[in-house]
């Protein structure tokens, strides 16, 4: 029964997802998206059987059953659900904004799958696949928008598109499953697109709307990344708006944010960026060794420590993991995926570059927070199947540009087409 329920709201999803405007205006047809839609829910579906091979209470399974007993209260005591959401019960009440454990705020990304949940269980009745067909509902959405937006950029690479925005590998995996990285990238892919075509098109409340919450809800989800998002989102309309050049504009945001950085270490008690960073990392350590561990050198909250790491950390951040260490297929196909990667933007840069305008202004924006957050993410996490689930919701934003200007055979192209 729970079976049959499944592919009936699989069908009525299909039927409705076609019939939203967004999607029916992206300029995919009908056969092409429900085949996309469905393939993204396959990957939800292989996540969640894989990941209780290894384990029945992971992430996934616990966070549902979590929603079923919010469920039950929201059944019983509807005024509870919606009010103790704001409860901590923290000797530091709401501090600790970044704090990786004992807080409020890393407590509440949690709490607000589990509500979301809750409400999608008035329909599902806690089915676990049927919550993850609405998730992953919302969650396609995002996919579209990016299509939409790389579509506009680089209009004559449909086929590339269409893999970049929807097909990549890990990030298809990782951003189909009930949790915080489904969340993420829609809010982040919705983020760019709103962003984008509000200083390239036109202003509008909706998209001012879509583009606060969609930061907003990075901000709840994913700290690090929203904060990462600020400088490359000043560098982009500072381009735009001043036609300045991208290259050196970015540079100088970054550097300036560098100095900040290294002031407000001496004279801001209040807000030290390294110290945050380096208690991130101390929260992965203490965390078991997962099979897939590396070692890590420890971060201090100095320059001078960041400054040692800093090898260690893009060595992290963008090699890792490498295919000739790769001890199972489920490691491997991560690894080999990265190669290909890496490859890719050797091309694009190093025989490429001659041929086509390469530092364009959406190109560094896009490059510019997915590596900042590349070296984030190997200063502090310490195993290479994190890493790789990290990093796979940023691969869009770096593997399109990339793609898409290697596909350049004619110098002669339009100045929106890298924008």
């Amino acid at each position: 029964m729970h079976y049959l329920l499944f592919f009936l709201y699989l069908i009525l999803s299909g039927l409705i997802l076609i019939r939203i405007p967004f999607v029916k205006g992206c300029g995919l047809n009908k056969k092409t998206i429900i085949a996309l839609f469905i393939i993204k829910i396959s990957a939800g579906v292989t996540l969640s059987l894989v990941a209780y091979h290894f384990s029945a209470l992971n992430d996934y399974q616990v966070l549902n059953k979590d929603g079923i007993t919010e469920y039950h209260l929201l059944a019983k005591n509807p005024k509870d659900f919606f009010l103790n959401i704001f409860y901590s019960p923290y000797q530091n009440a709401y501090g600790g904004y970044f704090d990786a454990v004992g807080s409020y705020w890393n407590d509440l990304r949690t709490n607000i799958i589990i509500k979301i949940l809750a409400i999608i269980n008035l329909i599902s009745k806690g089915d676990f696949y049927i919550n993850l067909l609405m998730f992953n509902f919302v969650g396609f959405l995002g996919h579209i928008a990016l299509f939409r937006l790389f579509s506009s950029i680089y209009p004559n690479q449909k086929k590339i598109i269409i893999f970049c925005s929807f097909l990549i590998p890990t990030t298809l995996y990782f951003s189909s499953g009930i949790h915080k990285d489904l969340i993420v990238f829609t809010a982040l892919a919705f983020y760019c697109y709103g962003l984008y075509f509000s200083l390239t098109q036109s202003f509008n409340k909706k998209r001012f709307i879509l583009t606060l919450f969609s930061f907003f809800l990075l901000l709840l989800m994913r700290n690090f990344l929203a904060v990462l998002l600020v400088p490359s989102t000043l560098g982009f309309i500072i381009v735009i708006k001043k036609k300045l050049r991208p290259a050196i504009t970015f540079a100088a945001i970054y550097l300036s944010g560098i100095i900040f950085i290294i002031i407000s270490g001496i004279f801001l008690k209040d807000f030290q960026p390294l110290k945050i960073i380096s208690s991130r990392q101390e929260e992965f350590l203490k965390l078991p060794k997962a099979n897939s561990q590396i070692d890590v050198n420890k971060l201090y909250p100095t320059i001078n420590s960041f400054a040692h790491n800093l090898p260690q950390a893009i060595n992290h951040g963008f090699l890792q993991p490498y295919i000739w260490k790769s001890g199972s297929m489920i490691s491997f196909l991560p690894a080999l995926e990265l190669f290909l990667i890496q490859a890719l933007v050797f091309i694009a840069i190093f025989i490429k570059r001659k041929k086509v305008q390469f530092w364009k202004p959406f190109t560094v924006f896009c490059f510019s927070f997915s590596i900042s957050m590349f070296i984030i993410i190997g200063f502090i996490i310490p195993n290479t199947n994190t890493i790789v689930r990290y990093k796979s919701l940023f691969l869009p934003f770096v593997l399109t540009p990339v793609m898409c200007l290697i596909a350049v055979k004619k110098e002669k192209q339009s100045n929106t087409l890298f924008l």
